[in-house]
């Protein structure tokens, strides 16, 4: 019983910053819609990176998202909204963060990591998004790269001042979905990033909790987030997925 307890209590520390790992059933994907393959490629550090790639069997698109988990959750997370953006017509990329731990965030890594998977597809031009910590990834991603046309945060969360940094210099626009302030997005310690980004806009799905941005998210999650509107999870859910493909359409792809 305590071993249990402690590890709900570690998974909630995690949280607060994002995340933590756990295995998932994933959905079918449609092959008819989107193709998908999977390999890895090493980055700084020896470090092995494990990749996804969403392909639209509809259009040959140079343009690509690169699209990051949270803290210490995984691509698993985030197999629906990359589905989602690849049937909208642009190739989607999801990645394993290699340099976090439980001690260290590995942010900035994680995002020269998205840069560097960036330049093994090949894209002429970028969009790079993320949820919570890896939105926060995302965005140091879009600052170290001149291909990058855009940042999509999923309920950004900040940390050590990395994002606000970051948002200073963006020289490209900058769109977030967020929820309610709950303990796993900081309460809300992301927002205040829009208001520094040049250009940059920030839309709330009213009664969100934190899990509603990842698709599938887990029974974890949902324990241990704060949920505002819990039966309206669904709708929120899909609110989300059709913002999110609304505002790939505001990027120069």
């Amino acid at each position: 019983m305590l071993s249990r307890y402690f590890a709900a209590c570690l998974c909630w520390l995690m949280l607060i910053s994002g995340g933590c790992a756990r295995f998932v059933t994933l959905e079918p994907i449609d092959s008819e819609t989107v193709q998908i393959y999977a390999a890895q490629l090493v980055t700084a550090g020896a470090c092995p990176l494990t990749y996804r790639v969403y392909q639209p069997t509809a259009v040959d698109s140079r343009g690509l998202v690169i699209l990051g988990h949270g803290f210490l959750r995984s691509q698993d997370q985030m197999v629906g909204l990359a589905t989602v953006l690849a049937a909208s017509g642009v190739r989607v990329a999801t990645l394993d963060y290699c340099h976090s731990r439980l001690w260290r965030g590995g942010h900035v890594q994680n995002g020269l990591d998205m840069v560097r998977l960036a330049r093994e597809l090949t894209a002429d031009t970028v969009v790079y998004a993320g949820f919570s910590a890896g939105g926060l990834a995302a965005l140091i991603a879009a600052d170290h790269d001149p291909q990058a046309v855009g940042v999509l945060t999923l309920d950004l969360v900040d940390s050590q001042d990395l994002g606000r940094q970051a948002a200073q210099r963006l020289q490209v626009p900058l769109i977030g979905l967020t929820g309610e302030p709950t303990n796993c997005n900081a309460y809300g310690n992301g927002e205040p990033i829009f208001a520094i980004a040049r250009q940059a806009q920030l839309t709330k799905i009213d009664g969100a909790g934190h899990c509603i941005f990842e698709t599938p998210t887990d029974s974890l999650c949902e324990f241990l987030c704060t949920q505002p509107e819990p039966t309206q999870r669904a709708n929120q859910q899909a609110a989300m997925l059709a913002k999110a493909v609304a505002a790939l359409s505001q990027f120069q792809f």
